[in-house]
């Protein structure tokens, strides 16, 4: 069944009606309305605002483009929106789609919402932007590095794409996802996926491209949803976009060279199994113990793990999706394996933010501060975290750190952001703690430290690579060994797959959330995007 009617801006919406399995249920063909079946039925809405072109023209006006890449002002971008409910609430969205986006908030807690934005438009008008070409010369002007690694150019990965696969005029991306709240009142989580250019100047490779947005009371599947998303990536990879270089017409493609997510999104992108389960671990065969209802990774695993490969990871999820049975933590087939010429396993890049700053660094600091012997045994809790905070606010920090250490208490450590903890662990954890604890559950803390400061300089020899790896090694034994198996998570074992993803993709500021924490804390700003965010932003 489908409506169509004339938008209010002068578009066209189209209510499409269809079962989200792509069938009729099995209710509905015993004709019984039941709460199950009522639960599969959506309406996928398009809306096509009359600034849309068709994807089908590579050429963009001077008066179409602009200087930005994304995210300053309002996008002129096309906007597909997909809504998907019940069948009970299609009246309310019907009419809420109606008037102008402005969505009421009986419609806005009851309906979904997945927005695409079109990816070739905002590359179109990057390229026809003055001064593009010059700005994607950074790859040529940058390609002298003596055997170091200063960017994704010098990965292993990289090499391999420009061995037969891309031309000069051709550019790859690196694809990035996680959820956040719009407002710290809202209940309404919404899951961003961005995309960056690799091949321009790091400072502008801030400037994120805005692919799709999830919009849900809880975190969506992204694994079906991101079939979706997929078609658009490989579109750009086969037909490219023709532009203006530097007076000649060139034709470039755009390839996705890496995906950095969380855990929770790599499990689900991948169709793996998470950290509550066996094989949870999605770079290495790792089989995990179950200790306590929860899945642990001792440093000592025996069997020994395998790095996982992407042949080994296809024959895998095919051989569970025809069994039905999970074959070493793959559940099934996964959408990422359609993305062409992306290596599942060495494009899956490490997240530096999520795993060393947001888990393994806060977890340690938690043990140390509640469940580590003090020197003087007088010594409590907070007189600890006040002897922390004094000696944090007397350290000189490199002017590279803009947020000074002492202004949020440890006490608070809470509410601490990524870039915090990464300056935590770097410059101020080992000296602030001298003398309160004993030495042996500071030097873990030191190659914490050590590793984390290598794998994020702008030059990483070998050198340094085969150093950060015997560092995290002997991290992950000395923890074990001072707070048992029970505290070793995965996000913590992960921490021995960063320097083979250094060396396939470059420093973890390349691929890293770091960058991201801030462009995704200030989304509120940016809800006069389009209607649906700004009205979104209040909820």
């Amino acid at each position: 069944m489908g409506i169509r009617c004339k938008h209010l801006l002068g578009g066209n919406i189209s209510f499409e009606h269809e079962d989200l399995r792509g069938n009729a249920s099995e209710d509905e063909a015993s004709g019984n309305e039941g709460d199950d079946a009522d639960r599969n039925r959506t309406i996928h809405t398009v809306i096509t605002t009359p600034e849309s072109s068709s994807d089908e023209e590579d050429h963009v006006s001077d008066d179409e483009g602009g200087d930005n890449l994304v995210f300053d002002g309002s996008l002129d971008f096309p906007l597909d929106i997909v809504n998907y409910c019940t069948m009970k609430d299609s009246l309310i969205l019907d009419l809420a789609l109606l008037v102008r986006h402005h969505l009421s908030y009986e419609a806005l807690i009851q309906i979904k919402y997945f927005v695409t934005v079109s990816l070739r438009k905002q590359l179109q008008t990057f390229l026809n932007t003055p001064g593009a070409a010059e700005l994607l010369s950074y790859r040529g002007n940058n390609n002298q590095r003596n055997n170091t690694i200063c960017d994704i150019f010098d990965g292993r990965e990289y090499k391999r794409l420009q061995n037969g696969i891309t031309s000069s005029n051709d550019f790859t991306l690196t694809l990035n996802v996680d959820a956040c709240k719009m407002s710290m009142a809202s209940k309404l989580k919404i899951t961003p996926v961005f995309l960056r250019l690799n091949e321009i100047n790091p400072q502008l490779r801030k400037k994120i491209m805005f692919l799709a947005l999830f919009v849900d009371l809880k975190e969506p599947n992204m694994n079906s949803h991101f079939k979706a998303i997929v078609p658009l990536l490989n579109d750009l990879s086969k037909r490219g976009i023709s532009w203006n270089r530097s007076g000649s017409i060139v034709k470039s493609r755009f390839f996705t060279i890496c995906f950095c997510v969380d855990a929770k999104a790599r499990a689900q992108l991948l169709n793996m199994n998470s950290h509550l389960g066996h094989y949870g671990c999605t770079y290495c065969t790792i089989n995990g113990v179950r200790i306590a209802d929860a899945m642990r990774y001792s440093a000592n695993a025996n069997p020994p793990f395998e790095d996982r490969s992407h042949a080994e990871m296809k024959l895998d999820m095919e051989q569970a999706d025809r069994s039905g049975i999970n074959e070493r933590g793959h559940k099934g087939l996964t959408v990422l394996a359609d993305i062409e010429h992306l290596d599942l396993a060495v494009g899956n890049a490490v997240d530096d933010l999520h795993n060393i700053y947001e888990c393994c660094v806060p977890a340690h600091m938690n043990l140390i501060l509640k469940a580590t012997p003090r020197l003087d045994e007088r010594m409590g809790y907070e007189l600890m975290c006040t002897i922390i905070d004094d000696r944090m606010k007397k350290i000189k920090t490199p002017e590279s750190v803009s947020r000074k250490p002492g202004v949020t208490s440890i006490l608070n450590r809470g509410s601490y952001k990524g870039n915090e903890w990464s300056n935590f662990i770097k410059y101020y954890a080992v000296p602030c703690l001298q003398y309160l604890i004993h030495q042996k559950y500071i030097y873990p803390l030191e190659l914490l430290s050590s590793f984390a400061f290598i794998l994020s300089q702008d030059k990483i020899t070998e050198e340094d690579l085969l150093r950060s790896e015997r560092i995290i090694s002997e991290y992950l034994i000395r923890f074990e060994e001072l707070y048992g198996i029970a505290r070793t998570r995965l996000n913590m074992h992960a921490l021995v797959h960063a320097p083979k993803c250094v060396r396939n993709l470059g420093p973890c500021w390349v691929v890293g959330y770091i960058a991201l924490s801030t462009l995704k804390a200030g989304m509120p700003r940016f809800s006069g995007m389009f209607p649906l965010l700004k009205a979104f932003s209040s909820r």
